[in-house]
């Protein structure tokens, strides 16, 4: 099934117009007159709709729907890397894995603090559509360590990745978990220390190789996934 993404559409619609934003996508899809086309609006709506073409302009007639419930609360806390490639790229695989919230982060070895908004949210969409996920993550505004160190306080569990970290641990769905990954080179010392000192901290091992940022986000997420009890 090919997606596409259409926030403001709502439960009650029953034609909805696919916009500018999304007919390049429609073409590059292949989409045809009277084709099948999912439709998400990021907030749990997955809407099954009937394509109809008239010029440049194409309506969306819908013919099911369903509301996917909320996931559980699992929120990636990723310090923003100097390759904004690589940090988006980690962003993009979050969606697909399901995060719910994402806050880039910035450490003592951050040299790149720059962020675009606007273009994570369209490699967010970008992957949202490609996943068929129905949940939409929330990007938060860049915010320093020590502030955030504050903000895990009130999350149920912190979870680190250490080579000499222990097997992953089984969650709940109640439990409202963040994912917490360094900027390249790894936190400092006094950051570790920090992390080392939040009495919700879980340390998790993610093999014997050292892992660039992204790919330690993937494996955690992937991790967690594997072990959360639904």
């Amino acid at each position: 099934m090919d997606y596409i993404y259409l926030g403001s559409l709502e439960p009650d619609d029953a034609i909805v117009d696919a916009g500018q934003s999304e007919l390049k996508h429609l073409d590059v899809l292949r989409i045809r007159d009277g084709d099948v086309v999912g439709v998400l609006n990021g907030r749990g709506l997955i809407a099954m709709c009937r394509v109809s073409r008239n010029k440049r302009r194409i309506s969306l007639q819908i013919e099911s729907r369903r509301v996917v419930a909320k996931p559980p609360s699992l929120t990636l806390v990723m310090g923003l890397l100097d390759n904004r490639d690589r940090w988006e790229f980690a962003v993009e695989k979050a969606t697909e894995l399901g995060v719910t919230n994402i806050v880039p982060l910035i450490c003592d070895r951050v040299q790149r603090r720059q962020f675009s908004r606007d273009r994570v949210n369209q490699k967010i969409i970008a992957a949202l559509k490609q996943s068929g996920n129905a949940w939409l993550p929330q990007v938060a505004e860049p915010v320093f360590f020590s502030q955030q160190v504050e903000l895990l306080k009130s999350f149920s569990k912190v979870v680190v990745g250490e080579a000499d970290g222990d097997p992953p641990m089984s969650f709940s769905e109640t439990d409202n978990v963040a994912i917490v990954i360094g900027p390249e080179g790894g936190f400092s010392v006094q950051e570790t220390d920090q992390l080392s000192l939040l009495t919700n901290t879980v340390v998790w091992r993610i093999g014997n190789n050292r892992l660039r940022s992204e790919t330690a986000a993937i494996s955690l997420l992937a991790a967690f996934h594997s072990h959360v009890s639904l």
